[in-house]
């Protein structure tokens, strides 16, 4: 095998020099994977280097044995030993150091590893049988497991945690720590993060094993160096002895994982530990075009943590890139869709699986799935639930479907404990017994309970009588339609603790409640369609979109967020939500800066370099109620030179039957057609003094059908904050057929 034939100038260079200490700066699609390979195969060929000296990490096993394989037919001519050849994950690899020589800091061979679940299961129990403060102690378990993977990450045991350096809170937790890390020694557990942790204790405490492993890896290799964290940096520099090789290969510019202890200093900063390392640049993309290469060098360009390089391509100048602006998140998502469709006519080759959708957060993903569903496209989603299926849209949408029919058992046991109510499941099943006894619903069962008549317990009967009352009170409201439907879920939702139920996991509470306003957004957007559409309708019409979204394995568009994208490439990608707030992260950014933004920054460099053909980048600028402000184009539009004029008009596209596509903007909407002509005006025959200015504003006086006078407090979008003199705060649609604005010096008193 000729290696200088089959690499470029730059592979060659990697795959073929003799320094030490060598980091390979590896850009997007340059070829990181096929170097790697190549070094391990050009060192058993042509350096002589025995299999068994040489050890290569990679962060899964699956990598680790695809690396494998493809390395040993390389040379599988001259090695018949190739099982020698070691190429691991840290985790695997540490697994088996600790069963060969665990033995010198007191770990037997025969320790089983336990996975989170079964950690969660322990720290549960321990929890469970504490005297720590607090009724929520599944809300407390998750708590005490978070601060233990935060102290392990740190290499951390109990023994290790100085107490005048933690929190109160966890200060708490660390007697459930040392439990848990006792429950472990009796019944011979290791978890994840004991292997790395426990390897490196025994390389430090045994010189015997250090010595040991020092004299066999001469050759040591990492795969994806920029997302190591300090633990597993700790470890390879044990690893390696006084005469060992260290390669590296990595890309700062794609460190997208600190949140999980990813430490980008370690790649920038690896000349401090290695002295004399030399640094080769792959910087020949091998995926992309011209055009997505030269937005995303100008993006990323403006990092400053990085080591500076411009990926170059000889694919050619290929498609420009496509940058669209849309009024509301809805024609973003046709849009979309509309686009795959004109592809997939206009192009003999074109598949499915050539397309992506990548967008920062999972709860993005509603309205594509919806437009795809509708137009018959098939897609699958990866890296988390479909938007109907996650459980507290599930949840929320059991709340609603008792608002407009109470026989719906099954919607009711679903939320019988959702917020926690403390009805245990004796009371569960008697209450079903007497319900099914009499005839009636669950629900209808309690509207007319017996309080003489059942065996329920008092205090559980009052806290679903309750429940039911206030689920009669909204679907009330619901009914008479005077108020914002949305907006009265959405108080419905608060009222019954839902968003306090979610925010007690700490740790996905934001991505939660967001994925609840966005199911308030997506009904806010049903009704505005048409005036005459019912909650009936719409919960009918998820009803038939969710049997639609089982499909079958096949041809099929990929959506994903952009962490799960990493290390995939598609010959279309659809980069969508580039909106301020949500890409970049404001949560990420608010905790952590311009750090932060440099991350958010390379997460959307690693986004754009997914395409191989052509990149589509998307935006709207619809309210946004999560945030209470209007989407504004994400900055990083400007930094990559897609978007020069903030303030340039919006325009939507819509691509025709004859594959053309034109421009519009909504001022051509002839709004007169939305009016019932034909109704009665519920103002008619009243002495009102209406104002002939229509637009209301912040402290205008009005008058609403139902509520009478009042005096508006706040205004976001289309949503009216009025205090009404008679029932109190209300948030309303502004809509004349149920309120006009008076005249100012109306006194309403």
């Amino acid at each position: 095998m000729n290696f200088k034939e089959e690499l470029n100038e730059k592979q060659y260079e990697a795959v073929s020099s003799t320094s030490q200490y060598l980091r390979i700066i590896a850009g997007a699609g340059s070829g990181k994977t096929r170097v790697l390979t190549y070094r391990i195969a050009y060192l058993m060929k042509e350096l002589n280097v025995d299999p068994y000296n040489i050890l290569a990490f990679t962060f899964t096993n699956k990598v680790a044995k695809e690396m494998k394989d493809r390395a040993i037919k390389l040379v599988s001519d001259e090695y018949n030993n190739y099982s020698n050849l070691n190429i691991y994950t840290f985790h695997s690899f540490c697994a088996l150091l600790l069963r060969i020589d665990g033995k010198e800091i007191g770990i037997p061979s025969d320790f089983v590893i336990i996975d989170e679940e079964d950690q969660k299961q322990i720290l549960k129990n321990l929890v469970k049988n504490s005297n720590l403060d607090g009724t929520n102690k599944e809300k407390i378990a998750k708590q005490v497991a978070f601060f233990i993977e935060e102290q392990k990450r740190q290499g951390n045991y109990p023994s290790d945690i100085n107490k005048d350096k933690v929190s109160y809170q966890y200060r708490k937790y660390l007697p459930i720590y040392e439990q848990y890390e006792e429950v472990k020694k009796n019944s011979n557990f290791l978890d994840f993060n004991d292997l790395i942790i426990l390897s490196v204790k025994l390389l430090k405490e045994s010189s015997i094993t250090k010595e040991k492993y020092n004299r066999r890896f001469k050759q040591i290799l990492i795969d994806e160096f920029q997302d190591t964290d300090d633990t597993q940096y700790e470890l390879v520099r044990l690893l390696c002895g006084n005469d060992t090789c260290l390669y590296v290969v990595g890309d700062p510019d794609q460190t997208i994982y600190t949140w999980r202890g990813a430490n980008q200093n370690i790649i920038l900063d690896i000349a401090s530990d290695f002295p004399g390392v030399e640094t080769i640049i792959l910087n020949q993309n091998y995926r992309s075009t011209t055009n997505i290469l030269d937005i995303s060098n100008k993006l990323i360009g403006h990092n400053k943590e990085r080591v500076k390089k411009d990926l170059y391509s000889l694919n050619g100048q290929g498609e420009k890139v496509t940058c669209v602006s849309f009024q509301n998140s809805i024609q973003e998502a046709s849009y979309v869709a509309d686009m795959i469709l004109h592809l997939q006519r206009t192009d003999p080759s074109f598949h499915l699986k050539d397309v992506a959708i990548l967008y920062r957060s999972n709860y993005l993903s509603l309205n594509f799935e919806k437009q795809l569903t509708n137009k018959r496209i098939n897609y699958k989603i990866y890296g988390g639930l479909k938007f109907y299926s996650r459980k507290e849209i599930k949840d929320c949408l059991a709340y609603i479907r008792l608002l407009i029919n109470k026989k719906d058992d099954v919607s009711f046991e679903r939320i019988i404990n959702v917020p926690r109510r403390k009805i245990g499941e004796v009371t569960i099943n008697c209450l079903k017994e007497e319900a099914k006894n009499s005839n009636q619903s669950i629900y209808e069962y309690l509207e007319t309970c017996d309080v003489k008549n059942t065996k329920i317990k008092t205090s559980a009967l009052e806290t679903l009588i309750n429940l039911v009352s206030k689920i009669n009170e909204i679907s009330d409201k619901v009914k008479e339609n005077y108020e914002s439907i949305p907006d009265v879920i959405l108080d419905y939702l608060t009222d019954i603790g839902y968003f306090d139920y979610l925010h007690e996991d700490t740790q996905t509470e934001e991505m939660r409640s967001e994925n609840v306003r966005e199911l308030i957004e997506d009904i806010r957007r049903f009704f505005d369609q048409k005036e005459s559409n019912t909650l009936q309708e719409y919960l009918n019409n998820i009803t038939l979109l969710n049997a639609q979204d089982e499909m079958e394995d096949g041809d099929y568009v990929s959506l994903m967020t952009v962490h799960t994208a990493k290390g995939l490439e598609f010959r279309y990608v659809f980069a969508v939500g580039l909106v301020s707030n949500v890409f970049p992260s404001r949560k990420a950014v608010f905790d952590g800066g311009e750090k932060a933004l440099e991350e958010e920054r390379r997460i959307c460099y690693v986004c754009f370099t997914r395409a191989k053909e052509k990149l589509f980048v998307t935006h709207n600028r619809e309210f946004n109620h999560i945030y209470g402000c209007e989407n504004t184009p994400s900055q990083f539009l400007k930094e990559s030179g897609l978007l020069s004029d903030f303030s340039r008009p919006i325009l939507t596209r819509t691509i025709l039957s004859n594959n053309t596509i034109t421009s519009s903007s909504n001022s051509n909407v002839d709004y007169s057609k939305l009016i019932k002509k034909e109704e009665k005006d519920p103002f008619e025959g009243m002495d009102l003094p209406i104002s002939s200015d229509c637009i209301f504003r912040v402290g205008d006086n009005c008058y609403h059908v139902a509520f009478h006078n009042g005096v508006v407090k706040e205004i976001n979008g289309d949503i009216l904050t009025i205090d009404f003199k008679d029932h109190g705060i209300k948030k309303i649609k502004d809509n004349r057929k149920f309120i006009v604005k008076l005249k100012g010096d109306f006194d309403i008193a």
